[in-house]
């Protein structure tokens, strides 16, 4: 695949949603920054509104010290004045710095639980799988290959890509769905499922700094309009990443979530599209929502009309018929 390829399996919306995701958390941090070089006199007039709204509302007129007053506001606002103990320009300079170290950790014990209780995929170790995914990063322009693990799903079907910050990217597969692909000898569910972790390295979706610019669209209420959105628009993306790589049409890779790892490969898929999909459903659509990576039946019909699903909406359009 050349660079116009993969840039074309992208969804038109992700780059629109991290752009404005990155913009405000880059708008925060420099009003913060500067702001915090007006620190006292920010402080003190947040002090004197403070002070002057406990006054209002409990009809103070009695001559009372100004710091008597603020031991019996509320512990919120105690604590917000507490805030500005710590708000110096080198504390928010070394924001971004926290939050990299924190992933660094997370990530990086979740890689080495990986790397002790998994079994990575070489050329001695399921070396026909290894070759595939190894061909595959070549395709999408990696210089060296991620590492790639078999994990013990416990009957769950999955696959997941991540990165330790500043060290390397890795991606897992679940036994389930490895025993199965190579069982059935379905290698284009194989490519498709694993191109699909691919994708996410290759557009960057679990860097530490993708990460921390989209943060503030995961907060509680918000995440419906920003940060949810945006996660379906990358696994949209991802699928298309997958179809490229398996050369797969009716999208019957992704039906092994739908179905199960045993009945994926019976399901009528032009049937399943025309009941799941093509027919109106507002509860679906609610599902969707609330969903981070969408729905199966949308995200199906997406791979075999050959459209890019909505992120709300149900996309009708057919390409198959230009």
């Amino acid at each position: 695949m050349n660079k116009q390829e993969i840039k074309k399996c992208k969804h038109t919306k992700e780059n629109k949603l991290f752009g404005f995701g990155a913009f405000v958390t880059l708008l925060i941090l420099s009003i913060l920054f500067t702001g915090s070089f007006f620190r006292t006199e920010i402080f003190d007039e947040v002090k004197d509104q403070i002070i002057t709204d406990y006054k209002t509302e409990h009809n103070l007129v009695e001559s009372i010290s100004d710091e008597e007053i603020l031991k019996k506001v509320d512990q919120e606002d105690q604590e917000f004045l507490g805030y500005f103990d710590y708000y110096y320009w080198f504390v928010i300079v070394l924001l971004p710095l926290a939050f990299f170290l924190m992933l660094l950790f997370m990530i990086g014990k979740m890689y080495g639980k990986v790397r002790a209780n998994s079994v990575r995929l070489n050329k001695h170790q399921y070396p026909e799988v290894h070759k595939i995914f190894k061909e595959m990063s070549k395709e999408l322009g990696f210089e060296e290959t991620p590492e790639l693990y078999l994990v013990n799903g416990n009957g769950a079907l999955n696959a997941y890509a991540t990165c330790v910050p500043g060290f390397r990217n890795f991606s897992a597969i679940y036994s389930d769905v490895l025993e199965r692909c190579l069982k059935n000898n379905d290698m284009e569910t194989l490519r498709f499922i694993l191109g699909h972790e691919l994708g996410h390295l290759k557009f960057n979706h679990i860097k530490w700094w993708y990460s921390f610019l989209t943060l503030w669209m995961n907060l509680p209420g918000i995440q419906y309009l920003f940060g949810l959105p945006l996660s379906r628009s990358r696994e949209l993306g991802c699928d298309k990443i997958g179809q490229k790589l398996s050369k797969n049409m009716d999208g019957r890779p992704l039906m092994i979530l739908s179905a199960g790892k045993y009945a994926y490969q019976d399901i009528d898929m032009e049937k399943y599209t025309k009941e799941h999909f093509e027919k109106k459903d507002f509860w679906a659509w609610i599902s969707n929502f609330f969903s981070d990576h969408g729905n199966i039946s949308w995200r199906i019909a997406a791979v075999r009309k050959k459209h890019q699903a909505g992120l709300f909406f149900k996309n009708k359009k057919d390409n198959t018929k230009k």
